[in-house]
């Protein structure tokens, strides 16, 4: 579980590193705690 957030931590901070816009429901719907 703890791989999996950081993995998704590292593509969302690469995104954002490149311009991209990451919002909050982006995050909620890739949270591995659903």
């Amino acid at each position: 579980m703890y791989q999996t957030t950081l993995d998704v931590s590292l593509v969302f901070n690469q995104l954002r590193s490149e311009g991209e816009a990451v919002h909050r429901a982006d995050v909620a719907i890739m949270s591995p705690y659903q």
